[in-house]
């Protein structure tokens, strides 16, 4: 097969590693080693940096989203100053090997849809992105892909006079992969690499290991990245039967937003995407179970224990969502929340406590983190018990349903101001709901929210039998049973 495009990440590749930059900042302020990377990692496909990265929110949004992120884990952290370190260090010699790729071949390059910087390449210096603009004049606009736990996405961000050269390049990509074996092998090292770097992550390790048992046997409890066993058996075989089976038509979903006609994207799909298979869809899948279980895992190299207690709460289609996002605001949702304010600020009990609401197809999980001495533990795991309890037996008060929707409404209204981010919306509403609902609709739905409502969801799903807890780090030989959780 002939090679027509050669497409390049940036970040890491044309720059150096933000994780450097990361660590150096940290040091400078005094606080703890890789907090930003920890931040990152706590409900990472829907939390301010995945929001960014799928281009759902600008740099403004994301400047307010991640500080308070930060300050839920007693940190202040401004979003603006993690933007301001993603620029790295120009390597020439790759910049080079670009020059002569763009030579003979047509070039494109991924990165993060967002406007970080202030140019090309979420530069933060003036110079920088002058010189990475000039360089890179000729592409034009952006790539980027991402996979989460239901879907891959490939997205492009290009003028509107180019929009045919973005069909090109994203339908290259998924009708014409090369999957040479050279570079399967190349691409499983750096992907262990990355388990490696999570393995060091406790609490990543504890959302993991928790979904992991919340669904057991279930392929959606499994990590994205799979692990070392199953990333080392891939061979250039089975990723073009999975590739023949997955990529085809019936399975795929093309959607966009900002200035064009919906003839002309029916006309490029029609152009580009035409030949794909149309073989009959994938099977829909069982509908996920959850098997809740205790699982306590000792690591003593570690000062704190990592926990997580989960219920099951609604899928994503379900018409009841919004009550289960307003309980989850209310609960642990903000430095307002009753987790937060009782465990953390009345208590001093946690250094970091939120809870966060997951939705998938057919499932959904409703779950509480936090980090504690392993002195304070059962302390904490039962408080969070009387907090649970609370919800149960206590409505919500006005104020506490006023502020929750309201922050729920800005949060849509905000996260929907780039033409990315509409992007993304029109797909995640197609593939769940089968409609485009506007957003005057979903405000209402949020308002329509009762405080009784909140109540029944939460006796429906915040049963103990039907509750996961996993705790992993620093235990010192102490043990939790189904009691410990009855609320």
């Amino acid at each position: 097969m002939a090679v027509e495009a050669v497409i390049w990440d940036f970040g890491g590749v044309f720059t150096t590693s933000p994780f450097e930059a990361f660590n150096r900042y940290e040091r400078e302020r005094g606080l703890p080693a890789d907090i930003i990377r920890r931040i990152n990692s706590i409900n990472p496909d829907a939390n301010a940096w995945a929001r960014i990265e799928r281009s759902e929110v600008d740099a403004a949004t994301f400047d307010a989203l991640f500080r308070e992120e930060a300050l839920a884990l007693g940190h202040d952290i401004p979003g603006q100053d993690v933007l301001a370190l993603l620029s790295g260090d120009l390597r020439p010699a790759v910049v080079a090997a670009f020059f002569a790729c763009k030579a003979r071949f047509k070039v494109g390059c991924i990165t993060n849809n967002a406007p970080t910087g202030k140019g090309a390449g979420m530069s933060s210096s003036s110079e920088k992105a002058l010189q990475i603009a000039e360089e890179f004049d000729a592409v034009g606009g952006h790539l980027n892909a991402f996979t989460s736990r239901e879907m891959v996405s490939y997205n492009a961000k290009i003028l509107d006079d180019h929009l045919p050269l973005a069909f090109d390049i994203l339908a290259d990509l998924v009708t014409n992969p090369v999957l040479r074996p050279e570079d399967i092998e190349k691409e499983k090292g750096v992907v262990l690499e990355e388990i490696k770097m999570d393995a060091d992550n406790v609490e990543y390790q504890t959302h993991e290991l928790f979904c992991r048992n919340f669904w057991k046997g279930d392929a959606i409890g499994r990590s994205i990245l799979g692990t070392a066993k199953t990333v080392k058996s891939i061979t250039p075989d089975s990723l073009k039967t999975h590739f023949k089976s997955t990529y085809i038509a019936p399975n795929l979903l093309v959607t966009a937003a900002g200035r064009m006609e919906h003839a002309d994207i029916v006309r490029l799909t029609e152009a580009t995407l035409g030949k794909l298979p149309k073989r009959k869809a994938l099977p829909v899948l069982p509908v996920a179970q959850t098997s809740p279980q205790i699982s306590l895992k000792e690591k003593k190299a570690v000062e704190q224990a990592h926990l997580c207690l989960g219920a099951p709460s609604f899928p994503m289609p379900h018409p009841k969502r919004f009550v289960a996002y307003t309980l989850n605001n209310i609960l642990g949702g903000g430095m307002s929340s009753r987790l937060f304010q009782n465990i953390r600020e009345q208590q001093g009990l946690c250094y970091s406590i939120i809870s966060e609401l997951t939705s998938y197809r057919d499932t959904g999980c409703l779950a509480v983190y936090a980090g504690t001495s392993p002195e304070t533990l059962r302390r904490v795991v039962d408080s969070i018990r009387v907090e649970l309890s609370r919800m149960k037996n206590d409505r919500v008060t006005d104020e506490e349903l006023r502020r929750s929707k309201d922050n729920l409404k800005g949060s849509i209204v905000l996260g929907l101001e780039s033409t990315s981010s509409r992007m993304s919306n029109l797909a995640r509403q197609e593939m769940f709901f089968g409609r485009h609902a506007e957003i005057e609709e979903i405000l209402e739905r949020i308002e329509s929210v009762t405080a009784a409502e909140v109540q029944e969801v939460a006796n429906e799903f915040l049963n103990p039998a039907k509750m996961g807890l996993t705790i992993m780090g620093r235990l010192n030989g102490q043990r939790f049973t189904r009691k410990d959780l009855n609320c």
